[in-house]
């Protein structure tokens, strides 16, 4: 039994570390926005990959998404990153009805995402998921969907699994955790 309770404790110990880190963070991100002139509409802190030290922050504008990166350590250390626009259907897929499922499938990827989407500043009939990304402070989403104006109606949009890392992001990430 005392394993067993070890590793709750540990489990419990990790949680807690989390949020005092997850708060840190946050706070970091509102220093980064306020420097910027920004006063963010909305914000989050994610945890990077496998570590409670370097984070994402993402914050909302009234039409743009800002990422960056920050180590919460002894002392916070910023990465600056990108920033995308925000996803208008009005003014990004002028095209799409909204009654097709194309336009329902938007709805769904938006709850998904929690309203993070964004248009992919590479490929204009892609909305991205802004929250995750490999390396914190860049806007190489996980995962997408791609709209096609010649589909019909009736048609599902395509979703795109982006997970492909490659030694320049592991360095960069690693670089950012421990430099």
């Amino acid at each position: 039994p005392w394993f067993g309770r070890a590793a709750f404790s540990w489990a419990v110990c990790y949680l807690l570390i989390g949020v005092f880190q997850r708060d840190r963070a946050i706070a970091a991100g509102y220093e980064l926005a306020v420097e910027r002139g920004h006063d963010p509409i909305r914000l989050e802190a994610k945890p990077g990959f496998a570590n409670l030290i370097l984070w994402k922050v993402v914050y909302e504008t009234q039409d743009r998404f800002f990422v960056d990166g920050v180590r919460v350590g002894l002392e916070n250390k910023f990465f600056p990153g990108d920033s995308a626009e925000k996803l208008n259907l009005d003014k990004h897929f002028t095209w799409l009805d909204p009654t097709s499922q194309q336009a329902r499938d938007v709805e769904r990827f938006r709850w998904f995402s929690n309203s993070y989407l964004a248009i992919d500043p590479t490929k204009p009939d892609r909305v991205i998921d802004v929250r995750y990304s490999v390396v914190p402070n860049e806007i190489n989403a996980l995962w997408a969907i791609d709209l096609d104006r010649s589909k019909p109606d009736d048609a599902h949009i395509d979703w795109v699994g982006l997970r492909k890392t490659d030694s320049a992001q592991t360095q960069k990430w690693w670089r950012m955790l421990t430099e």
